[in-house]
């Protein structure tokens, strides 16, 4: 992405049983922050290891840190859950190996300003 943008990432779960999966942020990324994926626009942060993902299809939103940018910028992780339709909790017991996403983040070219003092 470019700096100052808003990216939007999504995991594809598939279950080889046809369970339902739900993703999990198994590591956060140091530079910038998550937000649960709402309807097209930010939802809550995500603030802690662990959390579930409440987007259907498993998107994230990731904003870069104000005016910082670099290559790479830094990354976070998933995993998914088979989810037990039953109780409608995660099973921890069948959870995939984490999956990485790193994140870049480009500079845009800002046009200087002048104010008169």
């Amino acid at each position: 992405g470019e700096e100052n943008d808003e990216i939007t990432i999504g995991c594809t779960i598939v279950d080889p049983d046809g369970d339902p999966v739900v993703a999990v942020i198994n590591s956060l990324p140091v530079n910038g922050q998550l937000f649960q994926f709402n309807g097209g626009v930010r939802g809550a942060p995500i603030t802690q290891v662990g959390t579930m993902v409440t987007d259907t299809g498993n998107g994230v939103i990731f904003v870069p840190t104000l005016n910082a940018f670099f290559s790479p910028f830094t990354a976070f992780s998933f995993y998914g859950v088979n989810m037990n339709t039953s109780a409608n909790v995660a099973n921890m017991s069948f959870r995939s190996s984490p999956v990485n996403v790193t994140v870049q983040v480009l500079p845009i070219e800002a046009s200087p300003t002048l104010t008169s003092g």
